[in-house]
């Protein structure tokens, strides 16, 4: 029992990526397992269903409406370990320089909001282009790619200069490798695995309007934020109680409030000009968490 409480231990303490990174290789490992048990028990799928069918998500509305949860599990389910790892490297790749410029649970939110769109682009080309008509009831969407071009395509729109080395390649600017991505997938929309490139170019278009909307003060991941906020206090350790001294501020008056709110206010039109002016990457660390918490309120 030690492992599973030390795996308990750090999915608790870890960050958002480690806890992503955690999920996909669980999810992963206990599909192949149950894969497994069902062959060599000879369970018939007829009753219980496939064990990728449970979590991956169906390209029929019929079928999408008895598996209501899968638009959100199917981009934690892979089913080839190539697949997986593929998924992961670029996830933890570009998440690192995601977080350079944001924080964990914005990581989490683009994470999950990047999925669902990816499955709204999947489901939506499915049934109302004709060339998916004989595929539309048949089809599967898995895997985290989505989610994972949403971060590729957030990053370079943050820092479109900033290079990464690739191996035989040398530098490569963020902006070049994300044109590259998205070019792959467009002309991959009528090869054999359709569903998921329309599923990255929906991840990687709503990467893109996160950033482009931030810069405009709109925060496109506020309501998830927040959900991620309250999920987050499951993972929290629960803290003893403290006798603590309550210091009574006196409250502020109305003319207070207001020349507080008036310099706040002025104080964010002036970031956003440096905006678009210089662009987000000529931000302070500082600007640029007051231009979020100013987008949360």
């Amino acid at each position: 029992m030690s492992i599973i409480d030390d795996l308990k231990r750090e999915f608790k303490q870890g960050t958002a990526l480690n806890r992503i990174i955690y999920i996909n290789i669980a999810v992963f490992v206990l599909i192949r397992l149950l894969t497994v048990i069902f062959d060599l028990f000879g369970i018939s799928t007829s009753v219980l269903g496939s064990p990728l069918n449970w979590v991956a998500m169906p390209s029929s509305f019929n079928e999408l409406l008895t598996h209501f949860w899968t638009p959100f599990t199917y981009m934690f389910t892979h089913f080839r370990f190539i697949h997986l790892l593929v998924n992961l490297l670029w996830i933890y790749w570009f998440a690192k320089f995601f977080l350079l410029y944001y924080n964990d649970r914005q990581l989490i939110s683009l994470y999950i909001t990047g999925g669902l769109a990816g499955a709204a682009m999947f489901l939506a080309a499915y049934h109302l282009l004709p060339f998916f008509a004989e595929y539309r009831d048949v089809s599967i969407l898995l895997g985290a790619s989505a989610s994972a071009l949403a971060i590729v395509l957030a990053v370079a729109a943050t820092a479109p200069n900033q290079e990464i080395n690739l191996m035989f390649i040398g530098p490569v600017k963020f902006k070049y490798l994300a044109m590259v991505a998205v070019f792959v997938d467009l002309i991959s929309v009528t090869s054999t695995n359709a569903g998921g490139h329309l599923a990255h170019l929906g991840g990687a278009l709503w990467g893109w309007l996160f950033v482009v909307s931030q810069r405009r003060g709109v925060n496109l991941l506020g309501w998830m934020n927040k959900i991620v906020y309250l999920a987050e206090g499951l993972f929290k350790p629960k803290k003893e109680k403290q006798n603590m001294k309550v210091k009574w501020n006196r409250p502020q008056s109305d003319q207070q409030y207001r020349n507080e709110k008036k310099a706040r206010t002025e104080e964010i039109d002036v970031i956003l000009d440096k905006i678009k002016q210089s662009g987000y990457e000529s931000l302070s660390k500082e600007e640029k968490q007051k231009l979020f918490n100013a987008s949360e309120k």
